[in-house]
């Protein structure tokens, strides 16, 4: 059986935020324990962080895309969404 844990509402939530150049949220992260791990190991130079953060910015705009594929679908359930649709460029 797994141990409840219990957190403070506000002082434990992490936040992380991508703001644009307007100072405008556009992106956050939010949640209690968030744990990020480095396989440092593998991330020895600058070009091994540059491929990381890549794959972290793929990995969230496919997210993103996902998210508003779903608004887009909830708000024009009459439009049908194709493969085409979805597919990265």
């Amino acid at each position: 059986m797994e141990e409840k844990i219990s957190f403070l509402e506000q002082t434990d939530k992490n936040v992380y935020t991508v703001l644009n150049e307007a100072g405008v949220p556009v992106f956050e992260i939010t949640g209690y324990q968030l744990g990020f791990k480095f396989n440092f190991d593998l991330l020895n130079d600058a070009e091994d962080l540059v491929d990381m953060t890549t794959g972290a910015a793929e990995l969230f705009r496919k997210l993103a895309e996902n998210e508003l594929l779903e608004i887009a679908r909830v708000n024009n359930p009459s439009e049908e969404t194709t493969e085409q649709d979805t597919k990265p460029e």
